[in-house]
């Protein structure tokens, strides 16, 4: 009888050991790999507001008249403008391109004494302006949010040349002109879908040269003025994703 039980025991003993030698072993933890979040990406269409402020330079030199001789007029207008943009951006790896087209009500106006002429004056205000640019930036990986870049395009204005004097009625003559422009920004994606942005544009367009009717003495007082703008802006863009 204890022989019996004696093998009964054994037999119980070696099943357990068996069963627990095929049970599949526990799976092990390995290290918790943290995969980088995704990294923001530029590529969209966008639209939005701004607004600036702008500062010119604008040195004239008015004749031809044969009752007045040549003479120079310093105005530098300065003032505040306001408008909209559309665009768009491609980026590709690290690197962002795009286009964008704005336009800008203003209010840049300046006035000058005219040099050998004592008693006359010259202003400018500027009532428009329209760019038209070409942007690339880069996108640095430990900032993907902030998109620096460069610009470069063409620039119109339309404003309001005048002369007058205290014995001369007024004369002023609307003026369109168009250069070329140039500029850098940075822009800080704040969501998915909007941005804000400042940048300096600078814009050059030439000569302006309108034909001045001051008076029946001086007919003809025509005016060559390079005009030179500067435009700091900020902006707000909504982003449509690709």
């Amino acid at each position: 009888m204890r022989k019996l039980c004696f093998a009964i025991i054994g037999a119980v003993a070696f099943a357990s050991f068996a069963s627990a030698a095929d049970a599949p072993a526990a799976p092990r933890k390995g290290p918790v790999v943290e995969t980088a979040p995704a990294l923001f990406n530029w590529t969209s269409f966008y639209g939005g507001v701004n607004v600036g402020y702008g500062t010119g330079n604008a040195q004239g030199s008015i004749g031809s008249a044969s009752t007045f001789g040549p003479f120079a007029a310093d105005f530098d207008p300065k003032g505040w403008s306001y408008g909209g943009q559309i665009g768009a951006r491609r980026q590709i790896e690290s690197w962002v391109f795009g286009a964008e087209v704005a336009l800008n009500w203003s209010d840049l106006d300046g006035s000058g004494a005219v040099s050998n002429a004592p008693g006359y004056s010259v202003s400018y205000n500027e009532k428009l302006h329209g760019t038209g640019l070409i942007t690339a930036g880069y996108v640095f990986p430990l900032a993907p949010r902030w998109l620096p870049y460069a610009a470069g395009g063409i620039s119109c204005t339309r404003g309001n040349l005048a002369i007058a004097s205290k014995s001369v009625n007024r004369s002023s003559q609307d003026e369109t002109n168009c250069g070329w422009a140039v500029g850098a920004g940075v822009d800080y994606a704040i969501a998915s879908n909007a941005s804000i942005g400042l940048r300096y544009l600078y814009s050059d367009y030439g000569d302006s040269n309108p034909n001045f009717l001051i008076g029946a003495s001086a007919p003809g007082v025509s005016a060559g003025v390079p005009l030179a703008l500067t435009n700091h802006r900020i902006s707000l863009n909504a982003n449509l994703l690709w």
